[in-house]
């Protein structure tokens, strides 16, 4: 177990489920305060990059040189199958709550991905690139700028609607950056912490001009006041929430609460949505201020989610469900020598 990944992961997920709960209450926040709301809003979207950035850095750390033989079985299991569950569930709410044709929703769902589990198609397009980029060993040094060239083109055109706003939002054009970066951090992951733990003041720095930045071009100059994740601006704060998690995550201390939402992010992600849809129209008209609604409505959320997947983990079938929760990570292969000195 590597503590800094277990902690961004952490903080990904719990950043989605306030992200979410913002989301229930937009209707309350008044007109004085809407910008600042829907700053953070913005902001808090780099969860799930940072959750899918993440999976290929653990990729990339784990199998430097190509995927296991059992590989794609296992994550078709554990992944793929509760991805397809909660396109059902997510189908069958909106035809009880909206009235939305469950057919074509489950369509959408299940092939397109049009649900808040479409995350799930990003991870598996960045497998299919780990896989790719492995076996014919393909060179970061021209391929990382070259990704990120293709996901900066990507996030530009999006606003502008010149292709479909799903196909952006899905397709690995608006992703691949993120997975090459995420690449080089895995497969260097060892001298790239201790570099960043060397250099903590100056992540710190990094982090907060990162920060003041994304404000000025969300806020000041208005560049993108759109709420999504799929933002050029993001970037630099995805990846300086990264690095300062890397740098300074050896000093939080790892509670018990940390590590259950840590074995239990993958369900969150799935299931906190749902549960969002049915409780927040009840909660939110109960608190006059906004901030307590918010507030009341990510901890009852989180925890009515983490309590429905301990009691759904005792189902014989639960991983197919939820996902595995329990993380056991194998020891990485060896690398041969000239492998290890490649850049």
């Amino acid at each position: 177990m590597i503590k800094e990944w277990n902690l961004l992961r952490i903080l990904a997920c719990v950043s989605i489920v306030f992200l979410h709960s913002m989301t229930l209450n937009k209707g309350q926040i008044t007109a004085g305060n809407a910008e600042m709301f829907n700053f953070i809003r913005t902001l808090l979207c780099y969860g799930t990059p940072t959750f899918v950035v993440l999976s290929e850095m653990i990729l990339a750390n784990r199998y430097p040189l190509g995927l296991p033989s059992n590989f794609w079985k296992k994550r078709i299991q554990f992944i793929f199958l509760p991805f397809l569950a909660f396109g059902v569930v997510d189908a069958l709410l909106d035809f009880k709550l909206s009235g939305m044709a469950l057919p074509e929703n489950l369509v959408n769902n299940l092939v397109f991905g049009m649900f808040e589990g479409y995350f799930v198609l990003v991870i598996f397009q960045f497998y299919l690139l780990h896989y790719l980029v492995t076996k014919l060993k393909l060179s970061m040094v021209w391929f990382l700028p070259a990704a990120l060239l293709v996901t900066y083109v990507a996030m530009e055109i999006t606003p502008m609607n010149l292709y479909d706003p799903h196909l952006m939002k899905v397709g690995f054009f608006s992703w691949i950056g993120f997975f090459a970066i995420a690449f080089v951090i895995g497969k260097h992951y060892d001298v790239i912490r201790e570099t960043l733990q060397k250099h903590r003041l100056g992540v710190l720095f990094v982090f907060l001009t990162a920060l003041v930045a994304f404000y000025i071009s969300h806020t000041m100059i208005g560049y993108n006041t759109t709420v999504t994740s799929r933002r050029a601006d993001l970037i630099p704060f995805v990846l300086s929430v990264a690095a300062m998690v890397i740098a300074w995550g050896g000093n939080i201390p790892y509670q018990g609460w940390m590590r259950t939402i840590n074995d239990y992010s993958f369900g969150i992600y799935l299931l906190h949505w749902p549960i969002l849809r049915v409780i927040g129209p009840k909660l939110v008209p109960l608190f006059e201020s906004s901030v307590v609604s918010i507030l009341v409505l990510f901890a009852v959320t989180l925890l009515a989610t983490v309590t429905s997947i301990k009691l759904l983990s005792y189902l014989p079938f639960s991983a197919y469900l939820i996902g595995q929760t329990r993380r056991v990570y194998k020891k990485r292969p060896a690398r041969p020598e000239a492998e290890q000195s490649a850049s």
